[in-house]
């Protein structure tokens, strides 16, 4: 979904409502990491960060809608 369309909310993916304490948490690591990165704290789309950016096989295209 990140390869694909450059960002995406916690709701679109694939996880269990158990589950997602555990996928916040995760990608509270991503951000730190620099993998995904959020406007803001409370923002509640997902987008490639700059690590991803360069190390994902992600066309400038992609990354240019999802920063739009």
């Amino acid at each position: 979904m990140l390869v694909n369309r450059g960002k995406f909310k916690l709701k679109e993916l694939p996880v269990e409502e158990s589950e997602r304490h555990t996928a916040r948490r995760v990608l509270r690591t991503m951000i730190e990491l620099g993998w995904v990165k959020k406007e803001s704290k409370h923002a509640a789309i997902y987008r490639l960060g700059p690590k991803g950016e360069l190390l994902l096989d992600v066309d400038e295209e992609t990354i240019q809608a999802a920063n739009s």
